[in-house]
């Protein structure tokens, strides 16, 4: 028995279903035993794709969440994403208290509930949608600036363990600035947007379309202006990027305006 079979064989005895990845020709011996075990390979365009698939899988069936890249920058791609997931894990692990803000169900749930996790509160401008992964123990329904104001107002000094995560925030704002200024060709994504925002201006807007460069930018492109990245985070349909930045132009010809 080779060693792929091996793997494959041991994968099976842990109740593994599904494997999510790319193959490659480091991983093709894996991929070639996958032939006849009862393991179903599902194909992902990106190895981070296939982090978030196998951590998401994992979290919703109970079962081993298992990803396959091959070695140099697929495994880097597959790092990345299981990072990013590691933090967004940390900091909920160590909160008491989650205020989930204008999350709407037909997004990507930003995290998964269970009956042993921190209170939730939802704000937003509609009451939730109550489902097995998202249950908030209570709600804030209305404009969600005022609504955020208020409740800051009535927590002003009583919350005694404040400060407890900005040394974790401290770490997600150096996380996402590594490699920022990284010189090289391809260029890294992170240096794309590091390039972008240094010559958009403050009061510029931003209009993505969709794809795997509108997550890079959702968590990478920091705004000092309300309302300067445009993104279609719901059905994101293809093609809304152009239109958004012509109507933005319209609106503010006076900006500059950036369609993605």
């Amino acid at each position: 028995m080779k060693g792929s079979d091996l793997l494959i064989s041991a994968l099976e005895n842990e109740g593994v279903e599904r494997i999510f990845g790319i193959p490659g020709a480091e991983n093709l011996a894996i991929v070639e035993a996958l032939h006849s075990s009862k393991i179903n390979l599902v194909l992902t365009r990106h190895e981070q794709a296939a982090a978030f698939m196998a951590a998401t899988y994992g979290r919703l069936t109970g079962k081993p969440g298992v990803c396959l890249s091959t070695l140099g920058p697929g495994a880097l791609n597959l790092c990345t994403g299981l990072s990013e997931r590691d933090y967004v894990h940390r900091a909920i692990d160590r909160a008491d208290l989650i205020l989930s803000i204008g999350h709407d169900t037909v997004e990507k749930p930003p995290f998964i509930m269970g009956p042993d996790g921190p209170k939730v509160i939802h704000v937003g401008y509609l009451p939730a949608t109550v489902e097995e992964v998202f249950f908030p123990h209570a709600e804030i329904v209305g404009d969600v600036g005022p609504s955020l104001a208020l409740l800051a107002d009535r927590l002003d000094g009583k919350l005694e363990n404040a400060a407890a995560l900005l040394p974790l925030r401290e770490d997600i704002l150096a996380h996402l600035t590594d490699r920022a200024t990284e010189s090289r060709f391809p260029l890294t994504p992170q240096r794309i947007i590091h390039d972008v925002r240094q010559a958009v201006p403050d009061v510029g807007i931003v209009c993505l379309d969709n794809g795997m460069f509108k997550i890079w930018f959702a968590r990478n492109y920091r705004t000092h202006v309300a309302n300067t990245l445009l993104l279609d985070n719901a059905l994101a349909t293809m093609g809304a990027g152009l239109p958004a930045a012509i109507a933005a132009a319209l609106i503010h010809p006076a900006r500059r305006v950036l369609a993605q």
